[in-house]
Parts: structure tokens; sequence; C-alpha cells
């Protein structure tokens, strides 16, 4: 029995101790060892408990943050009735060094704790982001409840900088805060804020993303009502950047949302830095989101280069999969302008776009433009060509078809210059390949005299076929100039091989003497760099037409050089406008050279020097002078001198036979 009791008052003792320890002294540091250890390993830097006093009704904490801050608190409590009563205040000078989230800045708050358990309720008040912010906090078995709050003249730029957000714009921020639970799952409240006074940091914005904004005010307003899983909100944002206004219903949860929006945008070259384009002008849609991240309905409309658009897509895991785009009567030289080019032509826009697959592995549906009235702008085509560009109005109907990596389309391009039409165009999208048959029509080649900077006349229809890559490979067969004409053209390189060329057909266009009637087959490597080049062929068949150098060759010979059919080649060295050329032509009775003939196609020149044989008799002349009809002259006294000996040895022979 002794041995119990002495056992029973051990165990008695120990419960005593254990019991007691913890409000006394030596307790008090054990368990301040134990905070400060589990302090070091949450936080980033090195935490001090320098006071922790706990006693049967009454406590004081004191922790030292290093140079970050200052945390306390005290009061009282009764372990039997569960209830608390304390005070407590932070200042946090650093929160960089508190926190890996980036967080910047200081905070001070104090307030009280009291009420019995399981229900506690905190009333404090903070200066965070520089504001006034009176705040009442329920908690239940330790667990946050309900939150009221109100916040005065909270500064925008703080509040960024405390959610480790770049301060790319400030303002102030008043808002009032109610919520009867802020459980995710069972939200219950309202939240209404206002931003008053807000500006941009042009600067900021600048070296972040590239934008040139100019100084713009800025205020918002939100309005949200929360309830078990769905926000319903409205905001609204005035700028003289641009509008937006919003409101629906959203559900975090499976991300689905109800609303509805409008935006407009005054600039669109402000954003270049974010879009990565540049844009010009005016900006308004509105429209509508419908759905959650497995399938979400997206609307749009509004007005887009003078005229208006209308898009309808589907989304799944917020990723469009599918278009309807309609476009009606936009303007073609807003529309240029606001994508960043050249106000080249001006047209009546409109299209229709059919897009049930987005899939870039399985593109599918259909796109039609038409662009009525169209005119094109002499000035800036002009400016753009380097040389004068007639004025002409224009139709284009297009429509194309999408199967996975493949695009059949056919094109009517309809001119007073010429027309231009493909009903058979292909363009494999992975390869970036593009096939084409065409068919050119040009009724009046003089209207593009200005543009050629040369004068040509007649007419000309054009069939071929094209080929292009994406290793600037450009393949075109044509029917010219009654022959054809096969062009490839890779980088700078230009290679083209000419069969059956008639010379009459090409000096005709080009507005020169048809002097020479044959065929041409050759071939002309040029260099659109440097603009130079060589161009060699055959001459075929050749006739000539009437010229004063055979006239007199007929005159004092039985030769009659218009009944020849020449033979030959040609060489002519190209470079910028100076072409330096040498062509050889015989027939069975003459032949016909110049090396070295000079011709500047700028000033339209001609210099050469010919050499003409024919039965025997040499002739040399020259062209001197304007392409169109240069000056000949001809060494007729060599010829007379030739005929002349002949003559006289005829007559010799004839006295001593």
């Amino acid at each position: 029995m002794k041995r119990i009791t002495l056992t029973l008052i051990a165990l008695l003792s120990l419960i005593a101790i254990v019991l007691i320890l913890p409000f006394t002294p030596p307790g008090n540091r054990i368990i301040a060892g134990i905070v400060q250890q589990k302090l070091n390993e949450t936080l980033p830097l090195s935490a001090d408990v320098q006071t922790f006093d706990l006693g049967f009704r009454r406590f004081s904490i004191v922790i030292l943050l290093g140079n970050a801050g200052r945390i306390e608190a005290d009061g009282e409590y009764s372990l039997f009735d569960r209830s608390l009563a304390a005070r407590y205040r932070a200042d946090l000078a650093d929160l960089a060094s508190l926190s890996a989230q980036n967080m910047q800045g200081s905070l001070q708050t104090e307030g009280t704790v009291k009420g019995n358990l399981p229900l506690l309720e905190i009333d404090g008040h903070t200066d965070a982001a520089g504001s006034d912010t009176a705040y009442h906090l329920t908690l239940t078995d330790f667990n946050p409840g309900a939150l009221t709050a109100t916040i005065r003249h909270a500064r925008l730029e703080q509040l960024l900088a405390l959610a480790g957000q770049a301060p790319l714009a400030s303002g102030s921020i008043d808002a009032e805060i109610l919520l009867h639970s802020i459980d995710p799952a069972a939200l219950d409240g309202t939240v209404d804020a206002v931003l008053a006074q807000g500006t941009l940091d042009r600067a900021l914005i600048s070296s972040t993303y590239g934008l040139n904004l100019p100084d713009a005010a800025l205020n918002a307003s939100l309005q949200a009502r929360l309830k078990t899983d769905t926000v319903t909100y409205t905001v609204k944002t005035d700028s003289a950047l641009g509008h937006l206004t919003s409101d629906g219903t959203l559900t975090p949860q499976n991300g689905g949302m109800d609303i509805r929006y409008a935006f407009s945008i005054k600039e669109l070259a402000l954003l270049q830095g974010l879009t990565g384009q540049t844009l010009h002008g005016p900006i308004a849609l509105a429209g509508q989101l419908k759905g959650d991240r497995e399938y979400l309905d997206a609307t749009a409309s509004g007005e887009l280069a003078g005229g208006k658009g209308a898009l309808k897509a589907v989304l799944k895991a917020y990723a469009p999969v599918s278009a309807d785009v309609t476009v009606q009567h936009l303007r073609l030289a807003r529309l240029l302008n606001m994508l960043g080019y050249p106000r080249i032509a001006d047209a009546d826009v409109s299209g229709h776009a059919v897009l049930p697959s987005l899939d870039p592995e399985a593109l599918k549906g259909t796109i039609d433009v038409n662009m009525a009235k169209g005119s094109a702008k002499t000035d800036a085509l002009s400016k753009l060509l380097g040389r004068p560009f007639p004025a002409s109005t224009f139709t284009l109907k297009t429509q194309s078809r999408l199967n996975g990596e493949s695009v059949a389309a056919a094109a009517d391009f309809v001119s007073d210059l010429f027309t231009l039409r493909s009903d058979t165009l292909q363009y494999n999208v992975k390869q970036s390949r593009m096939t084409a048959e065409y068919t050119a029509d040009i009724p009046d080649l003089s209207r593009l005299s200005a543009l050629a900077e040369r004068p040509l006349r007649g007419s000309a229809k054009i069939s071929g076929d094209l080929t292009y890559d994406d290793a600037l490979l450009l393949h075109a067969n044509s029917s010219l100039l009654k022959g054809a004409i096969a062009t490839t053209l890779k980088g700078q390189a230009l290679h083209a091989d000419f069969k059956q060329i008639s010379t009459k057909a090409a000096l005709h266009m080009l507005v020169q003497p048809e002097t020479f009637d044959a065929r041409f087959d050759g071939a002309l490597d040029y260099r659109l760099d440097n603009k130079q080049g060589e161009l060699k062929g055959k001459l075929t068949e050749g006739a000539f037409s009437r010229n004063n150098v055979f006239d007199l060759l007929r005159q004092y010979t039985s030769v009659d050089l218009y009944k020849e059919r020449f033979d030959g080649t040609t060489l002519a060295r190209l470079d910028d406008t100076m072409i330096d050329a040498d062509v050889q032509l015989r027939s069975d009775r003459a032949a016909l050279q110049t090396k070295h003939a000079k011709i500047d196609t700028a000033k339209e020149t001609v210099r050469a020097d010919i050499k003409l044989e024919a039965s025997g008799a040499v002739i040399p002349f020259r062209l001197r002078g304007k392409m169109s009809r240069p000056g000949v002259t001809v060494d007729a006294g060599k010829l007379i001198e030739q005929e002349a000996g002949k003559q006289v040895q005829q007559l010799f022979d004839s006295l001593f036979k």
C-alpha cells in the first residue's frame, strides 16, 4: 500500500510539473526556444524571440525579425472558460525579406483579439499600401469566418508592390468589403471599390513593355457580389487612352463565366509594344463570354476601319477551336493604315470566314472576300514604287477553302489597267509552298508606260503557272510575245528562258522601229540587287524591213537583202540602264555583225558600229542617237569604189579576150 501511495504521489507530481512548468521561467525559456526554432525554419531570415512571458492568466511575447520588423502581443486568457482578451502590434519595415513572393514595401497593423472559443473577434487598423484601413475579422475554431473592412486612400502603386507586381500605375483607392463568409466554397458578401486620380507610370511601362503612352488620367470602379461559388460584378474604367465596361458572373472553381464587355481604344499605335505589330487608329468592340474552361462561347462586334465586324468563336481550355467572322463595308485605306501599311488603295471591303476547325494540323473552313469600288492611291503608290503610277479602279473577289494543311483558292482581280484571274491557286501551309495557274489581260500597255519608265503600246494577254515557296523561289511560265517565257526567281537571282519570242512583237510593244522580224531563243541571268546580268540567245529566220542601208546596197549591187533570212547569235551585258551588246547575223549571201554596241535605256539612245558583208562588198555603217529614230551613217564611198572596180575589171576582160 505504501508503494502504491508513493507511486501515485510521484505520478501526480509529474503531472503537476508538466502542467505548471510552461508557466514558470524555465518553462517559458523552453517554449520560447521551440517557437524561435519553428520561426527560423519558416522565415527566410533569423528571428529572435526576445520576450516570452506566459503566466496562468497573462502572457506577453515580443519577436524581433532582424531589420525586417517587430511583432508583439500581450493580454489575458482563461483556460477554464477558454476566453481571450489580447492586444497585438506588427511593425514590418521590409516585407521583401519576409516573403519569397517578391513583396515590396512596409506595413503596420495593430488591434485586439477578444472572445470565447470557439468564436474570436479581431478588430484592427492598418496602414497597408499607405491606407487608413479598419477591419473586423471573426475566427471560428481559428478558421476565418467573416470579414469587414473599410479602406480609405490606399495607394495603388503601393498595393501593387505589396502583391509583388510592378507599380505600373498609381492612384487612390477607397473600398468597402463586407464578407459574411470568406470560405472559397461558400463565399457570401460584397466588395465595392473606386480608383480615383489614377495615372500611369509612363517611364516604367516604356522600359517594361516598350509602350510609349501619353500622359492620361485613369479612373475605375468595381462592384462585386459574392454568393457561394459565384461572383457577380460590374467594372468600369475611364481614361484618355480608352474605356472599358464589363459586367456578369464568374465561377472561379470551374472557370465559368457569363459576362458582357465593351471596350474602346483611341489609338492602337500605343499598344505596339504589346502586340508586336505596327497598328494605327481607333477600335471599339463589344461582346459576351459564356461557358467555362471546358467550353466557352465568345462573341464580339463593333466598328472596325470605318465598317463593322462580328466574331463568334468557341474556346476549349481557353484556346480557340472554331470561329465565324464577318466584316461589312470596311474601308481598305483605313484597314491598311490600321495594320501599319501605306494607304496605296481604297475600296469597300466585305468578307465572311467560317472556320469550324482552327487546329493548325487540321484547318477547315471557307474564307470569302469581296472588294468593290476600289481605286488606287496614285500618290502613295508612286512614292512606294519610286515611279509614277496611273490612276485606276478595280474590284477583287477571292474564295478560299481550307482543308488540313492545304488551302485552295480562286481570285478574280478586275482593273481598268489589267485583269488577273486564277481559279487553281493551291497553298500548302506546312511547306509554305504555293502553286497557281493564271491568266492576265492588259488591254492598253500605253497606260503602263510611266510605270515601266519607257513607252509601251498595244495589248497583252498572258497565261501561265507559277510556284512559290518559303525559300523565296518563284517559278512562272507565261505565254507572251507569240512565244513562251519561263522565269525563276530565287532570292535576288532572276533566270528566264525565252522560247520562240517574236522580235517584231517585242519591238512593237516597246515602241521601237520594227526593223527585224525573227524568232528569239535565249536565257537571261540577272541580279535584282545590283541590276547586272547577261542575256544570251539565238535568232532564227530573221527578216529586215525597209531601211536606207539595204536600199543603198541594192542600188549598187544585185543583192536584195530583204529576201534573205538571217540566223545568228546575240550577247547583251546588262548594267543598270546600260546595255553592251554583240550581234552576229548570217544568211546565204550576207553577214552582219556589231560588237560592244551601247544602248542607254534611261536616255533611250544607241551607239553602234556595224559591218555588213554582201556579195564580196563590205559596208560599214554607224547608228547614233535616239533608239526610236537613230541617225544612220553609211560609208557609201567604199561601196561605189568596190562596184566601179568590178565594172572596170569586166570591161578589161572583154577587151583582151
